[in-house]
């Protein structure tokens, strides 16, 4: 598992982010950017980390992470998402979950050394299983901040976000597995391209900590998403033309770190249809996950193979254009701040 974050880690093509639902951070960088930490500097027992003068992330503790590589659909019937979850058990996953703005005192831990003297502020967001905070050394910021002390910040009364807005503070999310900060700016109308984060409250207020889209399997909760690179999107979500090797890479991550129905039902329909079956012989899939596993394997034979009228039948029976419920949601849910 290591290995493959490394790897990742060092590719400018992935992407990833650190949150919950409604409220998540994003870190990627691009190619040629200078990296003022890079992990091939550090020694095999330190953590992980990559900074840039836009962002960071530091990965610390994967003692009892389980990755978990899935794939998602699309409301575009020729689309779908991929990902890959970095999971602790639900018991071992959970923060701080406070509920008002808190002082948190001096970001000791703070990835970059210049701002470990800066004050950390946690939003109080309510969220379990991951901290959302501000960092900031400006003196107005902090003193706004320390009046709305033990205030709930998304109340409509509260002046706190305001405050936020106008200031631009580093933003550091926090887990169990790590610690991703964003130095951009704040995105107000749209989210600036590289590290951003994301606030919406109406999400937040679902109480779920995945996307519904998600099939990570229950008790297991993510403290770090890894998008590699997608056939179907560049880094900042815009459709591109059917990309194989990136395709293919994936495929082996889905490989090792999927969940077993899922892979064994993508096995089982390119079986079938290699052997040229009717789409109406084929035992129909026995729950969600393997419904999933056969729409995302024909969607993925159009792009590898191509059309025919034998995968129309069988799209036709298994990928109907009015499968589209909650399953189409985006796997970064969230919108800016």
């Amino acid at each position: 598992m290591k290995s493959l974050i490394l790897e990742h880690l060092n590719n400018h093509q992935s992407s990833w982010s650190l949150g919950t639902f409604g409220a998540l951070g994003e870190f990627l960088y691009d190619e040629g950017e200078e990296r003022l930490i890079t992990p091939n500097d550090q020694s095999p027992n330190d953590p992980l980390t990559i900074a840039t003068s836009r962002g960071a992330l530091r990965i610390e503790n994967l003692t009892e992470c389980t990755a978990v590589a899935y794939e998602t659909s699309r409301k575009d019937r020729d689309l779908w998402g991929q990902a890959v979850a970095f999971c602790l058990p639900e018991s071992s996953a959970k923060m701080h979950h406070r509920e008002t703005i808190t002082e948190l005192g001096p970001d000791q831990h703070s990835i970059l050394e210049a701002n470990q003297a800066d004050v950390l502020f946690d939003l109080g967001l309510k969220t379990p299983y991951v901290d959302v905070c501000i960092r900031t050394s400006t003196p107005e910021l902090i003193t706004a901040l320390r009046a709305a002390e033990g205030t709930d910040i998304l109340a409509e009364d509260n002046v706190a976000f305001g405050h936020i807005l106008k200031h631009h503070p580093h933003r550091a999310f926090l887990s169990r597995i790590g610690r991703l900060e964003v130095y951009q700016p704040i995105g107000i109308e749209k989210s600036p391209e590289g590290p951003h984060t994301h606030v919406l409250p109406k999400l937040l207020a679902s109480g779920l900590h995945h996307p519904a889209n998600s099939p990570i399997p229950k008790g297991l909760i993510s403290g770090l998403m890894l998008y590699p690179a997608s056939p179907c999107f560049d880094a900042v979500g815009n459709q591109t033309p059917f990309d194989l090797n990136a395709h293919q890479c994936f495929q082996q991550i889905l490989k090792q770190y999927g969940l077993p129905d899922y892979l064994d039902e993508k096995e089982r329909i390119i079986a079938a249809l290699n052997h040229s079956e009717s789409a109406g012989n084929y035992p129909a899939p026995a729950n969600r996950l393997r419904r999933l596993a056969a729409r995302i394997a024909l969607r993925q034979r159009f792009h590898v193979v191509g059309d025919s009228n034998q995968l129309q039948q069988w799209r036709t029976r298994f990928d109907r254009p009015e499968n589209k419920s909650q399953e189409s949601q985006p796997e970064h849910a969230g919108a800016h701040e």
